[in-house]
């Protein structure tokens, strides 16, 4: 089934940008909310990928409160996880803004100023997640959003509580710890 027909998501604009089109039973788009226009990010998981997830959606669970706050530097989680019968659970996240892959891809390097800023600000970000014994696991530019000077940590897929953190490799390839590399994969 297509997602984008459920009634579930009629209060949406058609998907103006797709990141995950459904493959591995996972679907992340951008739309606007048609009653004010605003931009949101939904994330769905197709029933039959349910019990692979469950980790993300029970960081999901913890990561709500602390995104609430405006200085965590953490895209907001508007809504839930939730869950649809037919569909599948999601949840609506703020869009952002561009990441600072497309940005560093478009040769639009930060001057050191800004990149300084950056840099405070995902760290920012880290700090609050470690004090509630979160990990995120993917932290590379695809994953910080930059709007009007300020930026944030976005993609919550591999965040983990740490009790729950595995011993498996998880992250971007080139983006890993060394530690995953010479085989602590534990994530401390």
């Amino acid at each position: 089934m297509d997602p984008w027909q459920s009634k579930l998501f009629k209060a949406y604009s058609e998907p103006v940008e797709v990141y995950l089109d459904g493959k591995g039973g996972c679907w992340c788009w951008r739309a606007a909310l048609m009653k004010t226009g605003q931009f949101y990010v939904i994330k769905l998981f197709n029933l039959a990928v349910i019990e692979e997830v469950t980790s993300e959606i029970k960081s999901v669970q913890a990561l709500k409160k602390i995104t609430q706050n405006p200085d965590s530097h953490l895209v907001r989680l508007i809504d839930g996880p939730l869950t649809d019968r037919k569909l599948g659970v999601y949840y609506v996240m703020e869009y952002w803004g561009e990441s600072l892959a497309k940005k560093l891809h478009q040769s639009l390097l930060p001057d050191p100023h800004e990149a300084l800023k950056i840099i405070t600000h995902t760290l920012t970000a880290l700090s609050g997640l470690h004090k509630l014994s979160l990990i995120h696991r993917d932290i590379k530019p695809a994953n910080i959003v930059i709007k009007d000077g300020k930026c944030k940590i976005c993609d919550y897929g591999l965040v983990r509580l740490k009790s729950e953190a595995t011993s498996s490799l998880a992250g971007t390839f080139g983006y890993m710890t060394p530690e995953m590399y010479s085989g602590h994969t534990k994530t401390e």
